[in-house]
């Protein structure tokens, strides 16, 4: 279908003309609704027939109004004096041990989501451990496993960020660490 180049002309500054008016209705209401450290706003909620609660702007038969501050009622907790977060080691060599370690599973940045909060592990080691020598399995630095199993599962780990690493360590103090890998733990949980 063709549009004589006349009516393009006026649809096109006919779209412009609303673009203008609703920008400047958008500027007008941001300009009234400047916060400040007190001010709240009222919030209406509606619990539907099937207990669906519906939060609005606007008053709906039935419903309740609560005042909520436009911060959101958050205030920025600090850490304590001397916290630092954790970090994970670099990859560490020491001529003690001579292999090489990495871990194959699960990846690095994956997403595991997991209602009991399971968690496996998978390593892969150049060769066979020496006499006396282990695997240390570590999560957010605190050791979970030493042995000489290739692979190990967590239970109820907790959601939220998590580095994972693996040592081979030897009785003489010699450690391979492998490289950090870094999983999201996703659980869910339910709304109270």
């Amino acid at each position: 279908m063709c549009i004589p180049v006349k009516t393009k002309s006026i649809v096109l500054s006919g779209i412009i003309a609303l673009l203008v008016v609703v920008s400047g209705a958008v500027r007008a209401e941001s300009a009234t609704t400047t916060k400040t450290d007190n001010q709240t706003q009222k919030v209406y909620k509606t619990v539907g027939p099937n207990g669906e609660i519906i939060y609005s702007d606007k008053p709906s038969p039935g419903s309740k109004a609560i005042t909520v501050p436009l911060d959101g009622g958050y205030k920025a907790v600090k850490p304590p004096s001397g916290f630092t977060p954790y970090q994970p080691p670099r990859t560490s060599r020491t001529t003690a041990v001579k292999n090489t370690v990495r871990i194959t599973s699960p990846a690095d940045q994956a997403t595991i989501r997991s209602g009991e909060g399971d968690l496996s592990i998978s390593v892969s080691v150049g060769k066979a451990l020496g006499p006396n020598q282990s695997l240390v399995y570590k999560i957010d630095g605190k050791t979970v496993y030493t042995g000489s199993a290739t692979s190990y599962s967590l239970k109820n780990v907790y959601r939220g960020t998590h580095v994972i690493t693996v040592q081979i360590t030897d009785p003489s103090g010699g450690t391979l660490t492998s490289a950090p890998v870094t999983v999201y733990m996703k659980r869910p949980f339910k709304k109270k």
